[in-house]
């Protein structure tokens, strides 16, 4: 369950760096639904406001995952 694994949160310089491990290889409804909160904390308190999210582990994502990303921005 990815609240068992939260995200891996780093500051790169002036960026901040989400990165999902192997247990977010899929990215369902269950999954997404409990990483959505802290993805959009992690934007909204970022400064400066650059998130990257390395999704290097990930497989598949559906169209939900989408508008999360364009509510992060």
């Amino acid at each position: 369950m990815p609240a068992d694994y939260p995200p891996e949160i780093v500051k790169e310089g002036q960026v901040t760096v989400v990165a999902l491990g192997p247990e977010y290889e899929n990215l369902d409804e269950p999954r997404l639904d409990a990483l959505t909160d802290v993805l959009l904390q992690v934007a909204e308190t970022a400064t400066p406001p650059i998130v990257v999210l390395d999704l290097s582990h990930t497989s598949f994502f559906g169209s939900a995952f989408i508008e999360v990303i364009f509510r992060m921005w």
